[in-house]
């Protein structure tokens, strides 16, 4: 087998072989691999871990950034932080490469972590990132996630120019972090989180990390030091500009376009007055300089460029040094005031600056640049005077720049014992998340119109590739039965350990019925089986089969919303006519017998077949014969067009008989619950409703509510052994399993709402 043949059908036993094998240097696509190769040194996961601490794990990354903040955090005699090694050595090649194997092979990525974490899981107390809004992060996090191990997510960087635009992937959309603890600077990335729906319980104001070594700062180097360092003369002024690579915030090519023209106006400045000038580059890999920039930049002894790959002064030296830091809106500047260092924003374009709240003066173009160096050049204390870092105090920190937030970030990992609790497998889907998959995304324009809402994400896809299966954060399939499309998306998304979560129509679906395309205004979230499938433990059996006791409170608001049903007459589908009816004899009891639509998985996966019916009819006149006996058509039989257990060739022979009654007309079924003292079902939910109105319900399938002591059961299912009182039952099928929303309040409801819309609208 070739190199390349080996890369592409077995890319992790080729990385394994990588010490002697080459790969692309620049690009991992899914079909090629360029010539230009460079060696990967893959390393064999051997962790030696301290017994005598709890020991976190990261993921390097930048070794400027992120991976900086981490060192800074990793001093304690309780815990210790460790690198999750995948190679030898860590260097810019390695990243790229790691980031277009997390963006085209997702899948091989997550097993070559797998790989590393598997065997040292149990010794972890979690894992530390400082963003997991990158496919490689965010891989890593869920993976953690997947084995138990608590994610704790230290912000590094701060808001800068749209905050719509803050902790955001371009490519694919991510804009929630989904770690387990969320370490913001202070209440403006709080309220951003908070804003797009992250949970509050989640979030803890610790304060900034980045910014503790600004506070009473001690320079590493004397002025002379610094100065010849950069080949500078100590006696003359040091301007600094912290460049930005424009990447995310606004149109890059524009942003870099009017940064290159501050940055030629300030060397004009420079050069006239003879002051110099240090451009620091920044970390991200973008060329903010064009050519003409850096011979202009190599020809005068007056500048100085410090290369991103191996700066020759951390940033809080430099700007220590400086007379004053410009960026256009570079972290930088308040940086500088921090540590009493005046600051200039060039603001050349516009755009929403949060320096401008603490009063940091900026320009927007070369007249008023000029003139503010001129103001402030010799001028401390009028720069000081004007900043106000109350602002600041309380939006980038936890209340006040003490310098001890690494302390307080610290002391809140060593203090963390949720390590070993192993966490809820089940998706409720109670907190928000971007992206989850789902095996047909048609139904979002018409009868799942109001999905995402319910299901609290802000996107719903069909991923048909790995690339965008990696994105979901969870996994829906309609109901339990397997179509072809089904079947495709489950064994892409079963590459990322995602297994479908069952979801179905609500017990109060719409008003129109579904075959009309009427949005579904609630759905139920069963869990790994759908709650009318009595062959799997759904989450409603598990919950109503388990010791679990009913508050007052709960059964309250069950009775409230079963009485609220009842009064309004509310049923799954809900623009039946209800007029006074009279069907049968007079003084005469009568029997319902309930049909369904022919094929409905409810049917089979109730333990029933089509002969259950015809023995549910036969019964119900034999047993009845003093009895009207009423046959209910199902709706989509009449109105929709589809066949039904009851057809005119299933129920003719009854036709002769003078207390039988076929309902085949549009009618309110709750009409007839009104009229019958008994009703006959298979699997029906109107057997419920039934309930709802007192009615003696038998049962010849094996729906949700059969078997626990509310209903006559032709049929006995062993694993049911509590038994529960209709109130119960309804809490966990109404109400804790299902989601409503209305239309009238445009969000996500309480059934009782989406009682109220269904009677001002039908």
């Amino acid at each position: 087998m070739s190199k390349l043949s080996k890369l592409i059908k077995h890319p992790i036993l080729f990385l394994q072989d990588a010490v002697k094998n080459t790969i692309s240097k620049n690009t991992i696509s899914k079909n090629t691999i360029s010539k230009n190769t460079i060696s990967l040194n893959m390393k064999h996961p051997e962790y030696k871990l301290p017994l005598n601490k709890k020991n976190y794990i990261y993921l390097p990354w930048m070794l400027t950034h992120g991976d900086k903040l981490i060192k800074q955090l990793n001093v304690s005699d309780v815990y210790e932080i460790t690198p999750l090694e995948l190679f030898e050595s860590f260097d810019e090649n390695k990243r790229k490469f790691l980031s277009q194997l997390s963006r085209n092979n997702p899948q091989e990525y997550r097993k070559l972590l797998l790989k590393h974490l598997i065997p040292i899981k149990n010794q972890l107390s979690g894992a530390i990132l400082t963003f997991d809004w990158h496919p490689v992060m965010r891989i890593f996090a869920k993976i953690c996630q997947e084995l138990n191990i608590p994610t704790y997510l230290v912000l590094h960087e701060s808001v800068f120019l749209d905050k719509e635009k803050f902790y955001w992937h371009e490519e694919t959309n991510i804009k929630l972090p989904i770690c387990d603890h969320i370490i913001t600077w202070g209440d403006l990335q709080k309220g951003i989180f908070i804003e797009r729906g992250v949970s509050e319980s989640k979030i803890i104001p610790l304060g900034s990390p980045k910014l503790d070594v600004y506070i009473n700062y001690k320079p590493m180097l004397s002025r002379e030091e610094f100065a010849s360092i950069y080949g500078l003369d100590s006696d003359k002024k040091i301007f600094l500009y912290a460049l930005q690579p424009m990447d995310v915030q606004i149109e890059q090519k524009f942003g870099i376009k009017k940064q290159r023209e501050a940055v030629n106006d300030l060397m004009d400045y420079c050069e006239r007055y003879d002051i110099q000038l240090i451009l620091r580059e920044p970390p991200a890999p973008v060329n903010t300089l064009f050519r003409q920039d850096r011979e202009r930049i190599q020809k005068h002894p007056n500048f100085v460029i410090d290369k991103a790959r191996d700066y020759l002064t951390p940033p809080e030296e430099s700007i220590y040094h400086a007379d004053i830091v410009f960026s256009v809106n570079s972290t930088m500047l308040f940086e500088a005031v921090l540590l009493r260092t005046k600051a200039i924003s060039t603001k050349y374009f516009e755009f929403t600056q949060i320096w401008t709240k603490i009063n940091l003066p900026f320009a927007k173009k070369r007249k008023k640049l000029f003139d503010l160096i001129t103001k402030y050049i010799d001028d401390e204390k009028s720069f000081f005077d004007t900043i106000d870092i109350q602002w600041a105090e309380r939006q980038l920190s936890n209340g006040s720049f003490d310098g001890k937030s690494t302390e307080r970030i610290k002391k809140y990992l060593e203090n963390s014992i949720n390590a070993k609790e192993s966490k809820n497998k089940e998706e409720k889907f109670e907190n928000i998340v971007e992206y989850i998959a789902i095996s047909n995304t048609a139904i979002l324009s018409n009868t799942g119109k109001y999905l995402p809402q319910m299901l609290n994400t802000k996107h719903i896809i069909t991923p048909i590739n790995f690339v965008e299966a990696s994105k979901c954060d969870g996994f829906i399939q309609w109901g339990n039965r397997q179509t072809n499309p089904k079947i495709k998306v489950a064994s892409i998304m079963k590459e990322f350990g995602k297994i479908p979560y069952i979801i179905e129509d609500g017990f109060i679906r719409s008003v129109s019925i579904g075959l009309s395309g009427a949005p579904g205004l609630s759905i139920t979230l069963c869990g790994k089986s759908a709650y009318y499938d009595a062959f799997k433990v759904s989450n409603f059996e598990k919950v109503l089969n388990s010791e679990r006791v009913f508050t007052s409170k709960e059964i309250e608001k069950a009775k409230f919303a079963m009485d609220n049903i009842v009064k309004n007459h509310i049923s799954k589908y809900n623009d039946s006519p209800f007029l006074p009816v009279t069907i049968g004899r007079k003084e005469k009891s009568k029997v319902l017998i309930i049909d369904q639509r022919y094929g409905d998985q409810s049917v089979p996966s109730a333990m029933a077949s089509e002969k259950d019916f015809q023995d549910m009819l036969i019964d119900a006149i034999t047993d009845n014969p003093d009895s009207d006996i009423i046959i209910k058509r199902h709706p989509d039989a009449i109105k929709g067009g589809k066949g039904s257990y009851y057809d005119d060739s299933k129920v003719g022979y009854t036709k002769d008989m003078e207390n039988v009654f076929l309902i085949d007309y549009d009618i309110h079924p709750h009409q007839l619950l009104e009229l019958v003292d008994k009703v006959y079902v298979v699997s029906s939910g109107l057997g419920f409703e039934a309930l709802l109105y007192g009615r003696e319900v038998h049962c010849y399938g094996m729906p949700f509510y059969a078997n626990w002591g509310v209903t006559i059961d032709k049929k006995t299912l062993d694993r049911r052994t509590k038994k529960r009182t209709i109130e119960e039952i309804f809490y966990i099928s109404y109400i804790e399993y299902s989601r409503y929303y209305s239309p009238k309040l445009n969000s996500v409801c309480d059934i009782n709402d989406v009682i109220e819309y269904i009677v001002e609208n039908r």
